[in-house]
């Protein structure tokens, strides 16, 4: 019986994972984006849950019932790959990491709201998917949804759907969550709630009320009242995973933390699915990625990220 994975273990699979499928595109000249080493911790359950997913969509059972894809949907794609801030590190970007699993999907949607952004995405990805396989818009995504969900329509009967939603603070609108939802019967979610938001709110309360339309956009109908709740002390966190749950209609799944250094919380990354003819599987997935996550902050994202790149040996 092989030895048991140690934590330790994982995450430098899936951190040289990542740098590896970045190493293409490392000197191409190309537009990229830097984020604090914290930031790979959330594509890691990305490139993660994308496999599982995509493994599950496409099988047989969904055939059989009636599924004719798996589509990925990334709504703030970024341009496909991240640089480590402080260090010449880099890692693959949401969109190459859920595009490079051993389990493909059938179509891939992208959209970028930076143009230089959304060209370096488009012109990395083709060299290596297929043009029929993904489209990159560019665009703002809340505005574009309506459009992306008659594209789709148009291209499948019955897809499964996973649809990553991550701006960098508070651009997402919850009203672009609940079309997707109306649109797509099979769609999971993994969401990046910043707890920025909390901030956001204390502002407001203070009177700056130019925040106001962000708040009631990120938060929809209930914001008012889901103002009222954090400044009278409830997590930000916790009340979006309640309309997850409750508004979009997906119960089952983990809200994780990702932490730049020790607790400092940066924002959440909530994974939900549905109630599905699978059951567990799709749950255990986010179950699993939030035991992993969780252990590690940026740090730790760091001090592996050394031993990869050969500049520490690993711990004994």
């Amino acid at each position: 019986m092989p030895a048991k994975q140690t934590p330790e273990e994982w995450l430098k699979k899936y951190v040289s994972a990542l740098n590896e499928l970045a190493k293409p595109f490392a000197g191409d000249g190309r537009e990229t984006i830097s984020y604090g080493p914290h930031t790979v911790l959330k594509i890691i359950g990305v490139y993660y849950y994308a496999g599982m997913f995509a493994k599950i969509a496409t099988g047989e059972s969904a055939k059989a019932r009636g599924y004719d894809a798996a589509v990925y949907l990334d709504l703030f794609a970024g341009p496909g790959l991240v640089r480590i801030e402080g260090t010449d590190d880099y890692v693959a970007g949401s969109p190459v990491a859920a595009t490079s699993t051993a389990f493909p999907f059938d179509f891939s949607v992208f959209v970028e709201i930076d143009k230089r952004r959304s060209n370096a995405l488009s012109e990395r990805l083709s060299t290596y998917l297929p043009n029929d396989k993904f489209v990159v818009f560019n665009g703002d995504s809340n505005s574009m949804t309506a459009g992306i969900i008659k594209f789709l329509k148009e291209k499948y009967k019955k897809p499964i759907v996973l649809a990553f939603i991550d701006p960098q603070g508070m651009e997402a609108k919850w009203t672009t969550a609940e079309a997707l939802t109306k649109a797509f019967k099979s769609i999971d979610f993994m969401l990046n709630v910043t707890t920025g938001a909390n901030r956001v709110a204390g502002r407001i309360k203070g009177g700056m009320v130019g925040d106001v339309p962000i708040f009631q956009d990120f938060f929809g109908a209930n914001a008012d009242e889901i103002l009222t709740r954090i400044n009278a002390g409830e997590k930000v966190e916790a009340i979006y995973e309640k309309g997850v749950k409750d508004v979009l209609g997906r119960p089952l799944g983990e809200t994780i933390g990702i932490c730049e250094t020790g607790n400092k919380m940066v924002y959440h990354l909530l994974g939900y699915t549905r109630e599905s003819w699978t059951g567990s599987p799709w749950a255990a997935g986010f179950k699993a990625l939030k035991t992993n996550l969780e252990r590690f902050d940026g740090d730790g994202i760091r001090a592996v990220m050394d031993v990869v790149k050969g500049r520490q040996k690993p711990l004994l």
